[in-house]
């Protein structure tokens, strides 16, 4: 829940800033790979549960 919260806090914060469109593009970026990341980690993950 407070998680949440504090990215709408980011969010507008990033909104009211006015931030550059090459910004924007380099933050989602950054977010695609975290998220690849996570992907990665949880495939492994059950797979190591596969197999023990």
């Amino acid at each position: 829940m407070n998680i949440m919260k504090n990215r709408e806090k980011k969010d507008k914060l990033i909104t009211d800033g006015g931030v550059v469109e090459s910004d924007n593009t380099i933050s989602i970026i950054v977010t695609m790979i975290c998220i690849v990341i996570i992907l990665i980690l949880v495939v492994l993950g059950a797979l190591a549960i596969i197999k023990s």
